[in-house]
């Protein structure tokens, strides 16, 4: 039988709710609810579904390499990540290109890439999938040294991570939101970027350049819809300059899914995105991995084919699908650039 490694993010909102929907049932007091509570919970839920699993607290993120190499010499072959979509990314750090396979239990607010992978969102049937699934191979995007799962890019995006800050989420969260949101969307920033995908140059003026791995990010904003995870390919989402109506335009656009129809809104597919200001006297922008700032410009960010063994049901979704190469085709320096009709000037 395969052993399983289980790192759980005890904060994990929706971990969280499940320990107290089950101490509500017992008549337990929910306030004090623990981290070995978390453990417990899912080490009988694992053994329900047949996992030979052990369960820890998944260690800060400088320590995961190390944990992960011990995994492998103790014999694990599987290294499960309980939480959200950072807790995600932050395993399958050590994972890419080893033998070690990921597994996900979706289990905090925000689940993009559990989405991506078609993964179940309840837990006995998510753990199934973990015991009776089948290994595909996933592509990653790679920033320098990081790997990123959901998209990098530079921009809006980048600006409201960097406005928030490290903090956690606390109470009345959403007078923070607006506190942070309002300058941001009432006086967008574009700025004159070159952009160089797959060794095309092209200058843009851009509130945003995302390029996306899956379709989601952020709070489950469909971003790049359609995007899959085995084409070799990023889809490259570049806003143009928009003025505060024209941005609110396009927050409600995105939300219903059509931001794409927007005139300055496109998408474009490529291998490889380089990312600079056109002026080198300006100031770098930081550039995002996911949720977090990863560097400044210039950047390149590129995709890493089948880089990434995870576990997903044997009923492929869409997005794995493996006809998606052909559906979108190669990508060349002739042709990334073309796509859409959004890059005819060099």
């Amino acid at each position: 039988m395969s052993r399983c490694l289980i790192l759980a993010n005890p904060k994990a909102g929706r971990l969280r709710a499940a320990l107290a929907r089950l101490s509500r049932i017992a008549g337990k007091p929910t306030d004090a609810l623990s981290a070995p509570d978390s453990l417990r919970f899912l080490h009988e839920a694992a053994e329900r579904a047949g996992l030979n699993a052990s369960v820890r607290i998944i260690p800060p993120r400088d320590r995961l390499p190390d944990l992960v190499a011990a995994a492998r010499w103790e014999g694990y072959d599987t290294i499960v990540a309980v939480g959200g979509d950072s807790t995600i990314s932050a395993v399958a750090q050590g994972l890419v290109g080893t033998s070690l396979r990921l597994g996900v239990l979706p289990m905090g607010t925000d689940n993009n890439i559990a989405c991506a992978l078609g993964l179940p969102f309840d837990l006995d049937a998510a753990l199934r999938v973990i015991a009776e699934g089948e290994e595909r191979c996933i592509e990653v995007g790679r920033i320098g040294g990081e790997y990123f799962l959901e998209g990098a890019g530079v921009g809006l995006f980048a600006d409201a991570i960097c406005a928030f800050g490290p903090a956690e989420p606390r109470k009345h969260e959403i007078f923070r939101v607006l506190k942070v949101m309002c300058p941001l969307c009432l006086t967008p920033r574009a700025r004159r970027l070159l952009l160089t995908l797959d060794g095309v140059a092209q200058e843009e003026e851009a509130l945003m350049v995302t390029a996306a791995n899956i379709p989601f990010l952020g709070p489950n904003f469909e971003l790049a819809p359609g995007a899959v995870l085995d084409d070799g390919l990023l889809d490259v989402v570049i806003v143009g300059a928009l003025t505060w109506w024209e941005l609110l335009r396009f927050g409600t656009a995105l939300l219903r899914g059509r931001h794409l129809d927007l005139p300055k809104v496109r998408r474009v597919h490529a291998r490889t995105v380089e990312i600079r200001r056109r002026f080198r006297a300006h100031h770098p922008l930081p550039v995002h991995a996911d949720d977090h700032i990863a560097g400044y410009t210039p950047t390149r960010l590129e995709i890493v084919p089948a880089a990434l063994r995870v576990l997903v049901p044997r009923a492929a979704p869409p997005s794995m699908s493996g006809s998606a190469v052909e559906e979108r085709g190669a990508a060349s320096p002739e042709t990334a650039g073309v796509r859409s009709g959004a890059y005819g000037r060099t």
